[in-house]
């Protein structure tokens, strides 16, 4: 199987809610699609949530590794990935249901470009919209400045699988891993902004 988009969702301990994630993926509109969940040393009822799920849809796979940190997580979910693009969320966040397919239809646009696309996303402090104000990225503007000043959150992106040729999350650190990413691609591979809100970004007591 080889779908168009691969999502990783890397995860600890999280059997309460990822749930809600899961299905905001099943839940999409564009459903050329596999979801690899990458349980990260969980001692809770992760592998029993996720096995739930994946017993019913063979597009969802679960891989267990010991605790090694998200950036680990997310490298082991794109390695074992199939698909053409490859897309990240949390396992506390949420895709809007026209995610995927507004990403689809920007890469069409683009012809299919090797590259970095991210969408646009709502902001919600314990359950309340905080009114995020999403800044346009600029053609006269640094790619750099915009990504140094701008926080582009792993389930606002979708990147060519076959960057991941060249550049892997960096598993020295748990600070800006994602940013230090996206500036390494953006150095070799032009960056895609789409402004429509596809995403439900959730703040909360839990956050790491």
């Amino acid at each position: 199987m080889n779908p168009f988009f691969s999502i990783i969702i890397p995860t600890y301990n999280r059997g309460h809610i990822v749930s809600k994630t899961i299905q905001s993926v099943i839940n999409q509109n564009f459903q050329d699609w596999e979801l690899i969940v990458v349980d990260d040393g969980s001692t809770d009822n992760t592998k029993e949530i996720i096995e739930s799920f994946s017993q019913n849809d063979l597009r969802i796979r679960y891989i267990y590794q010991s605790n090694q940190e998200r950036s680990a997580a997310r490298n082991n979910g794109i390695e074992n990935s199939n698909g053409k693009y490859i897309c990240f969320l949390d396992s506390d966040d949420e895709y809007d249901q026209h995610h995927l397919s507004t990403l689809f239809d920007e890469i069409k646009i683009k012809n299919n470009a090797i590259g970095l696309f991210f969408t646009s996303l709502i902001i919600y402090n314990n359950g309340i919209d905080i009114k995020h104000p999403i800044k346009q990225l600029r053609n006269n503007e640094s790619i750099y400045d915009y990504l140094f000043t701008e926080s582009i959150y792993p389930c606002r992106v979708c990147i060519s699988k076959e960057i991941f040729n060249d550049f892997t999350f960096p598993e020295y650190t748990n600070m800006a891993e994602d940013t230090i990413l996206w500036l390494e691609i953006a150095s070799k591979f032009p960056i895609f902004q789409i402004l429509e809100k596809t995403v439900n970004y959730y703040q909360h007591e839990e956050n790491s």
